[in-house]
């Protein structure tokens, strides 16, 4: 996949920019995210950011799923 670090950069903004709680509205925003990468480049990311959890205990493993592609 093109430009993984700009990618990661940008969810790293979105979820950790807050100077808090990551708002639900971001993890969303992220899952769609991750909808239009699977769209576009014809791919599968198996995890979703969970807006159930502190949104740091599954981030790295989305971003785990993104430097595998």
């Amino acid at each position: 996949m093109p430009h993984k670090d700009k990618l990661k950069e940008m969810l790293s903004t979105l979820f950790y920019s807050w100077g808090g709680d990551t708002p639900k509205e971001a993890v969303w925003a992220g899952n769609e995210l991750l909808e239009w990468i699977e769209l576009v480049l014809n791919v599968k990311i198996k995890e979703r950011f969970n807006e159930d959890i502190d949104a740091g205990n599954n981030y790295d493993s989305v971003i785990k799923e993104i430097d595998a592609l």
